[in-house]
């Protein structure tokens, strides 16, 4: 819900936005150096391998662009 929700406040943005539902499998197919700010918002912690999860995000990052990830918090939900 929360993503629609989102998505329904960034429609006058919505061909400078992209929301990507899901894990980190997908990163892959994005392409290399194609986002100003890339948001990962708890999928850290699913990551089988954070340091390659990280390379991955830095990669679709525009140089100078900025990564912002967030983990789970033990004992916060």
């Amino acid at each position: 819900q929360l993503r629609e929700l989102a998505k329904a406040r960034l429609v006058d943005h919505k061909d400078r936005v992209y929301i990507k539902a899901g894990g980190l499998d997908g990163v892959a197919s994005m392409p290399a150096g194609g986002y100003d700010l890339v948001v990962a918002n708890l999928v850290l912690g699913e990551a089988a391998n954070v340091g390659e999860a990280l390379r991955e995000l830095l990669r679709v990052t525009k140089p100078g662009g900025q990564l912002l990830a967030t983990l789970p918090l033990e004992g916060s939900w």
